[in-house]
Formats: structure tokens, C-alpha cells, sequence
């Protein structure tokens, strides 16, 4: 028998995430999870930027204890951690470090070139996208267009 994608995510996946929280919850530890989409998911839309995964069809499993500790976001996104939210961390499931480092051209000697594309990247203040972007990405360009044309 075929399972569909969702039947995936709600059968297989979102069960093993909850078990995994509920399990760190008995000994104690209160942990904040953070799902992030990847282009390479079955029941993720294909196109980038992702929206959230979709808990709307979740029934009880999207209402239990364990599920509130469950944070979804955008692919990319930023999210503020720490006293008074004083650190942004950038998460995002596309390999940008691997694409960047086909385009970039660093000058000069560099001891350590993931280094130098990690500075290049917070220098660029954008996880994505690229412009032009991989040919693995599919980046939907419609907003970036009026952005660069405005």
C-alpha cells in the first residue's frame, strides 16, 4: 500500500519528534524544538522560501504537552534565543555554504576558506537567497524581482 506524504509527516514522523520531547520532558530537561522545512521533504512545498510545516490536520497529536514545546518556522528563518533576546541565530535547511562556495571568488591567499565564507555570509545578512540562485534551488523570485526593480 502507497502512504501519502501527509500520512508520512502525521503517522510517522510527527510521533517520532513527540516521543523524542516527552522522552527529554522525564528526565527533566525542557527543550524548545525547532522545525525548519527541507526542499527534500514529501510533504514540504518544493520552493523557496518554505513556508512552516502544517499541523492544522494534526487532530489530538498537534494538542499534546509535547507538541507545544514545538516551534515551526520558515525555511529560512531567524530566531532571538537568550536573556532578553539578545542573540539571532539564522537557521535554514539549504546547504548555502555549499552554494556560495561555487560562486565566490576570494582574493588572495586564505588559510581557511570555510572561514572566509562564513564572514562573507554574515557580511551578507541574508541566508538567502543568492542571485542568480543554485539550479537546485527553487526559488520563487516573484517578491525579489519587484524588490530589485523598485
Amino acid at each position: 500500500a502507497k502512504i501519502l506524504p501527509e500520512e508520512l509527516f502525521m503517522e510517522v514522523f510527527l510521533p517520532k519528534v513527540r516521543a523524542c520531547l516527552e522522552s527529554l520532558a522525564v528526565d527533566g530537561i525542557s527543550a524548545k524544538c525547532f522545525l525548519v522545512p527541507h526542499l527534500d521533504d514529501s510533504f514540504s512545498d518544493f520552493v523557496v522560501p518554505q513556508p512552516p510545516l502544517d499541523l492544522s490536520n494534526a487532530g489530538d497529536l498537534g494538542h499534546s504537552a509535547a507538541m507545544g514545546n514545538i516551534e515551526l518556522l520558515t525555511n529560512p528563518s531567524f530566531i532571538s534565543v537568550g536573556a532578553g533576546r539578545g542573540v539571532k541565530i539564522g537557521l535554514t535547511s539549504l546547504s548555502i555554504l555549499e552554494d556560495l562556495s561555487a560562486v565566490a571568488m576570494i582574493l588572495g591567499p586564505v588559510e581557511d576558506r570555510m572561514s572566509a565564507l562564513c564572514t562573507a555570509l554574515v557580511k551578507q545578512r541574508s541566508l538567502y537567497p543568492l542571485y542568480p540562485p543554485s539550479a537546485s534551488v527553487p526559488l520563487d523570485t516573484h517578491g525579489l524581482q519587484r524588490t530589485l526593480t523598485s
